[in-house]
């Protein structure tokens, strides 16, 4: 075989392995929760009108993410502790940009909240961790702070930035603390589709010394 061919044959190779390691990315959803009535990726995307797309009549929510479900109205209130050197702000109530950080939070709270997607999570379930009306629950008072700021040099207590990025948690590039920076609700090998394992408590010491 010569050179050329060679480098022919480890460039299909190379582009064959690309695209199955990103479908496999893309394909993580499926059989898990997430995977909703087995629609797959249309559980929460939809390639036209917005929530239209699952019976719903906000066309709109579809400008963010392909989002096909309703947006959230409620408001969540928010953790706090005489020991946070940084200080979360409420996540819900307007609709983020999606240049915000916070809508990485604000999406989960579409099923979340107890209240948009009833049929799927209903006020009262364990898994309406943001509902904050329904009976015994306070909203996200009571929950790991989330859109708040990441700061080592503020909170001494916190791995640098680098640390936490680098062991596959996320903080969008404002280093900033949403749902998603502990969760990836495309995958769920770590149980709860968390980022990284937390046997040992190796996710909360990734970012907490």
């Amino acid at each position: 075989m010569n050179k050329s061919r060679a480098a022919i044959l480890i460039l299909a190779i190379a582009m064959v392995a690309t695209l199955a390691f990103a479908q496999n990315q893309k394909s993580t959803v499926i059989g898990t929760v997430h995977d909703i009535t087995s629609n797959g990726c249309k559980s929460c995307h939809a390639p036209h009108n917005g929530s239209v797309a699952t019976g719903g009549t906000d066309q709109s929510t579809g400008q963010i993410l392909l989002w096909d479900r309703g947006f959230t109205t409620q408001t969540f209130g928010t953790y706090d502790s005489p020991t946070m050197d940084s200080t979360a702000v409420e996540v819900g109530v307007t609709t983020p940009l999606a240049t915000q950080p916070r809508l990485y939070s604000f999406l989960c709270l579409s099923c979340h909240d107890g209240v948009t997607s009833p049929t799927l999570i209903a006020a009262g379930d364990i898994h309406a961790v943001g509902e904050p009306g329904s009976t015994g629950s306070y909203g996200l008072t009571n929950d790991h702070p989330i859109n708040m700021t990441y700061d080592p040099v503020a909170d001494t207590g916190l791995n640098p930035v680098a640390t936490v990025t680098t062991a596959g948690l996320m903080l969008y590039g404002t280093d900033t603390v949403q749902c998603g920076s502990c969760h990836n609700v495309h995958n769920n090998t770590n149980t709860p589709f968390l980022r990284i394992s937390n046997v040992n408590s190796a996710l909360c010491t990734t970012c907490h010394l």
